[in-house]
């Protein structure tokens, strides 16, 4: 019986047209995922085992839309067409009914699958895919991830709808299911921290751990195994069935048998409900009195049509409302955003808390909700527009005597009330969130805005929504349509495929951050003319369907026989004129005033740049050694202008005849003069001036060059983060857009795919570290006149001259006490300033007037880097140190150092709550880190551009930062903090070729910052703090300016100078190559006896030499470990032990009780696997 079932539901699937067009889409789908997506990671190939579990795993969320359209058109079938009774009155188990539903289902929903795994089989051997992208072709890295990921998600996503399906007999339970399981899964993974949605802050081990063990796709436990994976490793290692993706796989399928024993237990053939009739009351003692009086026709008065639409609105509010699936969505909505609101509070593992203020609370609501409101939108609005079809009251509702335009209008406010509730419920949890904190005043204001910010563009989209559910009679068709062009034009979607364009866009709600310096900025104007502009658009739509609304023939008809009216006239007019207008002003702003660039415009013009320019690049051309210049900012119009005079050099060895200058695309060049020179060719187009000069330049020769340049920004087009100019907290690397000499590189195309579709030559590598051609130093003499808004102040670099006002405008002289590298940079705010002499140096802290909280620990945290630095580095250079706020505008980092003073981000530090001692101490280590850039590049060093200068700044730097922080905070919490360090390189690693310490580029920051610091921790360990800071001092002082530029060669020839010859070896592993080890305490016991208890143990370890992309091999280990108990107390006690055949054994007495064995306790080893480096004593 059930075989002949299985038969007939098979037979039944395959007569509808979807059963075909899930394989043939899935067929496709795995095509141009293979053929097309940028599923790649850096030195994996697109056909390895990491990528094609990554992307089949992906994928296979799709099934959960699949399944549910399998699930309402063929489990319910029998109820939709009447014919229950009949099936249920014959001899039919309930085994054998659903279990042939069920398993027909699975069949279809796994072959369906294994379309998509064909498809990018195919797509994998197109001739267009780079040979070097692809592997050798195992069959088993497709079927492998099919059979441990796909296979028992679509198993328990089937078992979830069944059980709604049969539980419910709803297909709206099974469609709202659907959806729900998707939105539920995102919620967890946030819950839980999930890698593979996690934001900007690293998942901890435990909550990654956590993720793997909850995550019902398994995605979270893939992710964790393969956290740590080389290139090497996810080119050849299948996913392994253990640990947590073991455990996973085992609880989610037995959650799936249960759920399916639960519903097959609950389910019966009877009817589930019944409703019984509800007796009428009759009131005996109403007089009844007819009136032989005509009633008065008033069914076309405005008072009626208000009573039709209130009647409507109520209706329709009131059936979304008291509905089980609004209740849901609210449910999982609010505890959605909670646990949004929840981790930006929390800052993740290296960020302390955030202040609860309303710029956060909005910001991420702003963030988070337009999508899922959108959603919501398109869900109800097939559900309203065809409420009086579905139940069959259409045609007596058409018969009544009403305005068909008020019943629209009611369905748009029903459907647009819909997203203003939960704005409203969002609200509410924000101001919650600061009820519950009480860190930061509530501005009403602030919230009330989202309903314009989000509010508006939504009822902007309803109107779409509305108009092509309108256009279009069929109703499922129309919500596909609907559903499709929104996507596509009113979400990051369409943006991310191409469609970006601001006269392409409908309804795009505001996307920028809200920030207590700046606000919303400039960003507001642009987004009123968008709204206008799709206003316009809106009013046509809706003129339009107000036409065809419940029409009875095609649109052209119906448009015939319905001619304008007044109003309609009017409306459709009036929505014209906004429509043209505000269209033609954004054209204006978007492609005639700055003209409109594509990615693969600016592609073409750094091809044609380097195309035309790279014969130059060795073309000799004078240094800078002076500046003086006059900067004019004018933050009210996002605009500043720069005067200013260069004294030029030639440090070359030949006369130089030609000049070849370039300023950057975010200046314009106002004038040029210099001396004995003409102006050549027009090569502008590349922001380059040729100037022929009448006498060569010779050897060691001065010239004088004056300059004059402007530079704004449009909010139409966006700022550039490093040249932010706004109202208040700008921040400009101002050196950036001075003009220059040469032929930049910068400006080349990167990416080498698109330098091979271009044929282009590979880039110039970084220079060799072994390479040690002179090079000149960069540094000026800096004298430079600020001027600003009259309330503001402007923060440069070097030491304050004098500040004056004129003219309604503050100035400011800033000038340089010696030479500084060509780098410096400006701030402008409101400022709130304190001061204080410090051993003969003033501090002083700039800020904003709301963000006083850690301004007195910062000023703290500056004594200890002074002291610190001076103590072991030398004197610090300068008079006065600084440290600015800016406008977290300026993205891209922290903070940032610059010669006597350093610009802090506001979000970094200025109010982050510093009151949870169990969070990092931001203020801590961004003051010790920038500060220390004093001594580590900016004004006493300047590396070269070659390998390895990294760690003169940054690891040195990351060095410092740990030092203090330890000062402060102990050991064990610098330990965790270098535990981070330690997860965030080997989870970076696999994404570049690594290459040693002392040989770093910029591709790979994690090498000079996390691996940097490890490093150096090991090195204190190794030969002492005392001996490092003596080895940096003497490096400082032997190639400070003026000395020569050092490299990283340099560097460790200080520090083997004060090591033992022994340790020689291991300073080789440490900075020369590229050592890791696999530590594990296999066996632990404790005993007490005589008032101590004796721990023994047993643990494994083996040492290994890698090579750049990860292949490992074994090596001789090292003579000893050191082993960590910690007591009861929480106190570290370390002992050394000798390793044997890479095994360690031993017995430890202490006199508390033990709690945890560690090996390598002061992370000495890079160990690539750090979970099992302790465990717990019983």
């Amino acid at each position: 019986m059930l075989s002949k079932l299985i038969q007939f539901e098979w037979h039944n699937n395959t007569r509808n047209w979807t059963f075909y067009a899930s394989y043939i889409i899935y067929l496709i789908l795995g095509f141009f995922v293979s053929a097309f997506a940028n599923f790649s990671f850096s030195g994996a190939y697109k056909n390895s085992p990491f990528v094609l579990t990554y992307a089949i795993g992906l994928l296979s969320l799709m099934t959960i839309f699949s399944i549910t359209l399998q699930v309402a058109q063929q489990f319910l079938k029998e109820y939709e067409t009447k014919s229950d009774a009949i099936i249920f009155s014959t001899p039919i188990s309930k085994f054998h009914f659903l279990g042939s539903k069920f398993i027909t289902a699975f069949v279809i929903a796994v072959s369906s699958f294994g379309m998509f795994i064909i498809g990018m089989m195919i797509g994998h051997q197109m001739s267009w895919i780079p040979k070097s992208e692809i592997g050798p072709f195992e069959i088993l890295n497709y079927i492998w991830p099919y059979l441990v990921i796909v296979i028992p998600n679509i198993l328990l996503c089937l078992s979830i709808l069944a059980t709604l399906a049969w539980l419910t007999r709803s297909k709206l339970f099974i469609y709202v299911g659907g959806l729900f399981i998707y939105i539920l899964y995102i919620a967890g993974s946030i819950f839980s921290n999930s890698p593979l949605f996690a934001n900007a802050s690293p998942s901890s081990a435990k909550a990654m751990s956590l993720a793997a063990k909850i995550d019902p796709f398994g995605l979270a436990a893939f992710l964790e195994q393969t956290r740590y994976w080389t290139a090497i490793e996810k080119n050849t290692q299948l996913l392994s069935l253990s640990g947590n993706f073991l455990f996973n796989r085992i609880v989610w399928i037995c959650v799936s048998f249960l759920l399916i024993f639960v519903s097959y237990k609950l389910f019966s053939f009877r009817k589930t409900k019944t409703k019984k009739a509800k007796s009428l009351k009759i009131d005996t003692k109403e007089a009844k009195v007819f009136s032989t009086e005509i009633p008065k026709q008033q069914f076309k008065t405005s008072k009626h049509n208000w009573a039709v639409f209130k009647s409507n609105l109520k209706m329709d509010i009131f059936l979304v409302l008291k509905g089980i699936p609004f209740l849901l969505i609210v449910i999982l909505f609010s505890g959605l955003l909670m646990i949004e609101i929840s981790d930006e509070i929390d800052g993740g593992i290296r960020l302390p808390e955030s202040i609860t203020n309303t710029a956060l609370m909005i910001s991420t609501i702003m963030d988070r909700l337009p999508f899922i409101l959108i959603l919501i939108l398109l869900f109800y609005s097939s559900e309203l527009l065809n409420r009086s079809e579905n139940s069959r009251f259409e045609m007596l509702e058409n018969t009544a005597p009403y305005s068909q335009f008020i019943v629209l209008i009611s369905k748009l406010t029903a459907l647009f009330m819909i997203p203003l509730i939960l704005i409203g419920i969002s609200i509410l949890i924000g101001i919650g969130f600061q009820i519950i904190h009480a860190n930061a005043p509530i501005e009403a204001g602030l919230y009330f805005s989202m309903f314009y910010y989000i509010g508006f563009p939504l009822f902007l989209i309803s109107i779409l929504v509305i108009a092509i559910q309108t256009f279009i009679k069929n109703k499922y068709l129309g919500l596909v349509v609907s559903a499709f062009i929104v996507l596509l034009f009113c979400t990051g979607i369409g943006e991310q495929l191409g469609i970006s364009h601001p006269l392409f866009r409908f309804g795009d709600s505001f996307k920028r951050e809200y920030f207590d310096l700046n606000g919303f900025g400039s960003y507001t104007f642009p987004f009123h003319i968008s709204m206008l502009y799709n206003f316009g658009l809106a009013f046509i739509l809706l003129t339009l369907t107000g036409i065809l609304w419940k029409r009875n023939s095609t649109i052209l008809k119906t448009i015939r026989r319905n001619s304008f009216n007044a109003i309609q006239k009017i409306t459709f007019a009036f929505g014209s004129i906004l429509f043209i207008g505000f269209g033609s002003f954004l054209f204006y702003k978007t492609n005639i005033e700055y003209p409109y660039l594509t990615k693969n415009d600016q592609n073409n013009w750094s091809e044609q740049y380097e195309k035309q320019f790279k014969k130059y690049a060795n073309l000799d051309q004078p240094t800078i050694i002076s500046l003086k210049s006059k900067v004019d900012l004018f933050p009210e119009e996002n605009r500043y202008e720069v005067k200013g005079t260069y004294e030029l050099i030639n440090n070359s060895q030949k006369p130089i005849d030609s000049l070849l200058l370039y300023i950057d695309r975010n200046s314009k060049l106002i004038s040029v003069e210099i001396e004995n020179a003409k102006n050549l060719d027009d090569v502008s187009k590349f922001q380059h001036y040729w100037y022929r000069l009448e006498k060569p330049l010779l050897r060691q020769q001065k010239m004088k060059m004056s300059f004059a340049f402007t530079s704004t920004w449009s909010p139409f087009k966006g700022h550039t983060a490093f040249n932010s100019i706004i109202e208040n907290g700008s921040f400009m690397r101002i050196s950036r857009y001075f003009p220059t000499f040469g032929y930049q590189d910068s400006n080349e195309i990167s990416s080498e795919k698109e330098r091979a579709k271009r044929h282009l030559k590979p880039q110039t590598p970084l220079k060799k570290l072994e390479e040690k051609s002179k090079t000149i130093n960069d540094f000026i003499d800096y004298d430079v006149v600020a001027s600003t808004s009259k309330n503001q102040t402007a923060i440069g670099i070097g030491d304050l001259i004098g500040n004056w006002k004129k003219d309604n405008r503050s100035y400011f002289h800033y000038k340089s006490n010696g030479k500084i590298p060509f780098r410096f940079a400006f701030s402008s705010a409101e400022y709130e300033i304190q001061k204080t002499n410090y051993k003969g140096v003033s501090i002083e802290v700039y800020y904003d007037k709301s963000h006083s909280r850690n301004v007195t620990k910062l000023i703290q945290d500056v004594k200890n880097t002074l002291d610190y630095c001076q103590l072991s580095f030398g004197k610090y250079p300068y008079k006065t140190i600084r440290y600015a706020e800016v406008s977290a505008f300026a993205d891209g980092f922290a903070a940032t150092s610059y010669p006597s003073t350093v610009f802090m981000k506001e979000n970094f530090g200025f109010y982050s709550n510093l009151n949870n001692r169990d969070k990092e101490d931001i203020i801590n280590q961004l003051t010790a880190h920038e500060l220390s850039h004093e001594w580590w590049g900016n004004a006493q060093i300047s590396p070269e551009q070659k390998e390895g200068s990294w760690i003169l700044t940054e690891t040195l730097a990351q060095y410092t930062e740990l030092m203090l922080y330890e000062k402060e905070h102990g050991l064990q919490k610098a330990l965790e903090t270098l535990k981070i360090h330690l997860d965030l390189y080997l989870s970076s690693r696999s994404y570049e070729p690594e290459t040693p310490l002392y040989k770093t580029n910029y591709e790979t920051p994690h090498l000079p910052y996390d691996k940097g610091m490890l490093v150096m921790h090991q090195l204190r360990i190794l030969i002492g703090e005392e001996k490092v800071n003596l080895a940096l001092h003497n490096f400082l002082s032997h190639y400070k300016y003026p000395n020569p530029i050092p490299d990283s060669e340099d560097l460790l020839k200080e520090i083997y100078l004060v090591t033992d010859s022994k340790l020689h070896p291991k300073l080789d592993e440490m900075f020369k190559k590229i050592i890791t080890y696999s530590s594990k305490i296999s066996e632990v016991e404790s005993v007490k006896k005589n008032g101590f208890y004796e721990v023994s143990f047993k643990a494994d370890s083996k040492k290994y030499l890698e090579n750049a992309t990860g292949v490992r091999k074994q090596i001789a280990n090292d003579a000893t470990i050191d082993i960590g108990i910690y007591d009861e107390n929480g106190k570290l006690f370390r002992y050394t032990f000798s390793i044997k055949n890479n095994t360690i054994e031993g017995k430890i007495k202490i006199k508390n009780k033990p709690q945890r064995i560690v090996i390598d306790p002061y992370l000495m080893n890079i160990d690539t696997f750090i979970k099992d480096n302790d465990k717990e004593i019983d």
